[in-house]
């Protein structure tokens, strides 16, 4: 992974969602028959998650999963803060101000803006 990005509660509750979705088309299409549609294909039930849950790898990826999202936590939590301070603590006010420029502005700036701006700029035009 190339970026490691911490959101908050929220974002750690929409992926959870997603993986949720994933997991349930996963159980729910595998035997999806265009013809029937979406909802007349073959239900294929819970049994992917019974032989999750039954599996001797399930202890281990709960508990690995529970303490890199808590360590996760513990360190990216205080970062934002700190930094904050430490910015805050800066004599001169046009370095403080040009300091908070450059590190907040990446939060502020959307990353599609950032893509369709090198994308029109790019010498390909369009980059089509």
């Amino acid at each position: 992974m190339a970026v490691i990005r911490t959101t908050g509660a929220c974002g750690g509750v929409h992926r959870g969602l997603q993986v949720l979705a994933d997991v349930w088309r996963a159980n729910r299409v595998p035997d999806y028959n265009p013809a029937l549609g979406f909802f007349g294909s073959p239900w294929v039930g819970l049994e992917h998650f019974q032989r999750f849950f039954d599996s001797f790898q399930f202890e281990r990826l709960i508990v690995n999963t529970l303490t890199v999202n808590s360590l996760g936590l513990l360190i990216a939590f205080p970062v934002p803060i700190i930094l904050a301070l430490v910015v805050n603590q800066l004599s001169g006010e046009r370095f403080k101000k040009f300091t908070q420029t450059v590190l907040y502005s990446p939060s502020f700036i959307s990353v599609v803006v950032v893509v369709a701006r090198s994308t029109c700029c790019s010498p390909r035009g369009l980059g089509w």
